[in-house]
C-alpha cells in the first residue's frame, strides 16, 4: 500500500520538474479513516459526547475535509522524497494539484492522483570576475568641504538678539516667556522658553494672537498642546495655563563661532569641526560602499546568463512593489491612489514601472544566486560572536528598547535565521568585490552625493543623515537618562 511516483517532466522542462504520484484507494481511505479518528478524540462536536460521534455522521460532514488533509500530507511526504531522491536544490517550495479524487464516501474512495511540479535552482556557469571594474571612490574632507557644511548648517539653524529699538512682535520674531501651567492631575508648574512666531510651537490659534503683543503682555487659556512643543510634561496634553512674554527679539541665522558650537552641545569650535570631520568621512565611505555594490550587482547580473526561477523572480518583483506602494502612500489610501501617486513621483505608467521592476528583480536574482552559491563554495558561516555583534548594532538603533531586541532574538528563531543570513550574505559580497578589478577615484561630496541618486541609494533618509551630520551625539550619561 504504497504510492507510484512517475517523472512527467519530458525534455524540454528547463528549470520546471513535474512528477505524478498515484495514490492506492486503500492508502488514501487509512489516512482519511485516521484523520476523523483523530477529530473524534480530540475536538467537541455539537450533539455529541467527547468521542462518542459515529464514524458514518463524520465521513458524511468532514469526509472531504480528511480527504484534502490526507492529500496534502501525501504530496508533502512525496515531495521531500522525490527532492531527496533527485537530489534536486530547489529555488521555491513544490507546488500540487490534484488530477483525480473521488471524496465523501469512506465505502467509495476510490485510486487518486496528484501533479506535483518542482522549480530548481539552475546551475551557475563560472564567471570571471577580473572582467568587472569597479571604482574606489574616495572624497577629501578638507577644511573647504568642513566650513561649507557648517555655513550651510548655520544658516538653517537661529538664534535670537535683543532689539535695539523695541516693537510690538511680528512672525519670525523670536519671543522669550515665562509660562505657568496646570497639569490635569493638578499639579503647577513653571516653566521658561523661547519660540519662534509662526513656527506652530503653540497651537496655531493662540500663535495668531501674538501677532503685535509687546513685552510684558500676559495671556490665561486652557488649550491642547502640540506634540512637538518643548516641555515635555506638556507635549500632546490639554491644559490651562498663563504665559508672560518677557521680551520680543530678532531671530537672526547663527554664525560659525563658538556660540555656534556651544549651542550644539560641543565645548568649542574646534571639537565641533573634528567631529563633523569624521561624520562626513563616515557618511561618504558608507554612501560609496553603497554605490560600489550597486554597480558590482548591476554588472554581475549582466554576466550571469542562465535561465532564472521564474517563482524567485515573481516573488522578488511582488515585494519590491509593495514595498513601493507602502512607501508612497499612507495605509489608509486605496490602492489606486498609491499608484497615481507613484506614476507621479517616476513619471511613468503601471505598466512602465512594472517592467522595471521586473528588470530590477531579475537582477536581483540572479545576483541572489551568484551570493548563495559563493557562500556554498566559499565555506561562508557567521559565528556566535558575529551574530551577537550585529544584534548589538540593531539594538544601538533602537536606544532605550535594547533588552525588548535581545528578548525579541532569543524567542524567535527565525529572525535569528535571518541575521546569520545576512551576515553571510555581506561576505559573500565582500569576497566577489574583492575579486573584482579597482580602480581608486577622488570625486567631490556633491559627486558623490550625484552617483548615489543614479544608483538609486541616496533617499531622504541619507539627505536626513546628512544634514543632521553636526548634531552630538548624546552621551552615556544623558542615553540612560532618557531611558528612565
Amino acid at each position: 500500500m504504497d504510492i507510484r511516483i512517475t517523472d512527467i517532466s519530458g525534455q524540454n522542462g528547463g528549470l520546471k520538474r513535474e512528477f505524478r504520484v498515484d495514490i492506492p484507494s486503500e492508502l488514501l481511505k487509512y489516512g482519511m479513516l485516521s484523520y476523523l479518528s483523530n477529530k473524534q478524540k480530540n475536538s467537541r462536536i455539537d450533539g455529541f459526547r467527547p468521542g462518542k460521534a459515529p464514524t458514518n455522521f463524520l465521513v458524511k460532514n468532514f469526509g472531504h475535509e480528511a480527504i484534502q488533509k490526507t492529500i496534502e500530507n501525501i504530496a508533502n511526504d512525496a515531495s521531500n522524497r522525490i527532492a531527496r531522491e533527485q537530489n534536486f536544490r530547489l529555488a521555491t517550495s513544490p507546488k500540487y494539484e490534484i488530477e483525480t479524487l473521488e471524496s465523501g464516501d469512506s465505502n467509495n474512495v476510490l485510486d487518486s492522483s496528484i501533479k506535483i511540479e518542482f522549480e530548481l535552482m539552475p546551475d551557475l556557469p563560472e564567471i570571471n570576475l577580473s572582467e568587472i571594474t569597479l571604482f574606489d571612490y574616495t572624497v577629501d574632507i578638507n577644511d573647504t568641504v568642513i566650513s561649507e557644511h557648517l555655513e550651510n548648517s548655520a544658516k538653517s539653524k537661529t538664534k535670537s538678539e535683543p532689539m535695539k529699538d523695541p516693537r510690538p512682535a511680528q512672525v519670525g520674531d523670536t519671543l522669550s516667556y515665562l509660562i505657568e501651567y496646570s497639569l490635569p492631575s493638578g499639579e503647577t508648574q513653571t516653566a521658561s522658553g523661547e519660540l519662534v512666531l509662526g513656527q506652530s510651537m503653540f497651537p496655531k490659534e493662540f500663535e495668531k494672537e501674538l501677532v503685535g503683543i509687546s513685552a510684558g503682555h500676559e495671556i490665561t487659556q486652557k488649550v491642547r498642546v502640540p506634540k512637538r512643543f518643548p516641555i515635555q510634561q506638556m507635549s500632546g496634553q490639554k491644559v490651562g495655563f498663563k504665559v508672560k512674554f518677557l521680551e520680543i527679539k530678532n531671530t537672526v541665522p547663527h554664525s560659525v563661532d563658538e556660540d555656534f558650537a556651544k549651542s550644539l552641545g560641543y565645548e568649542t569650535l574646534s571639537e565641533l569641526k573634528k567631529s563633523v570631520a569624521e561624520k562626513i568621512k563616515s557618511f561618504s565611505d558608507s554612501l560609496a560602499s553603497r554605490i560600489q555594490l550597486e554597480n558590482f550587482i548591476k554588472k554581475a547580473a549582466e554576466k550571469i546568463e542562465i535561465e532564472t526561477p521564474e517563482g524567485l523572480v515573481e516573488k522578488e518583483k511582488e515585494a519590491r512593489w509593495l514595498s513601493l506602494l507602502r512607501s508612497a502612500a499612507h495605509k489608509d489610501a486605496s490602492y489606486q491612489d498609491a499608484v497615481t501617486i507613484i506614476e507621479k513621483m517616476l513619471g511613468k505608467k503601471e505598466n512602465e514601472i512594472m517592467e522595471d521592476i521586473r528588470k530590477r528583480s531579475l537582477s536581483s536574482v540572479r545576483v541572489g544566486i551568484l551570493i548563495e552559491e559563493t557562500i556554498r563554495t566559499q565555506n561562508i558561516s557567521a559565528s556566535d560572536e558575529e551574530i551577537r555583534e550585529e544584534i548589538e548594532a540593531i539594538a544601538e538603533k533602537h536606544n532605550g528598547q535594547r533588552e525588548e531586541i535581545y528578548k525579541y532574538y532569543s524567542q524567535n528563531r527565525e529572525e535569528l535565521s535571518k541575521v546569520y543570513s545576512k551576515i553571510c550574505e555581506n561576505k559573500a559580497f565582500d569576497w566577489l568585490i574583492s575579486q573584482c578589478k579597482h580602480e581608486n577615484k577622488n570625486v567631490s561630496i556633491d559627486e558623490l552625493k550625484l552617483l548615489a541618486k543614479s544608483v538609486g541609494v541616496y533617499s531622504a533618509h541619507e539627505e536626513s543623515v546628512e544634514s543632521n551630520i553636526e548634531a552630538k551625539e548624546p552621551s552615556m550619561e544623558r542615553s540612560l537618562a532618557n531611558q528612565q
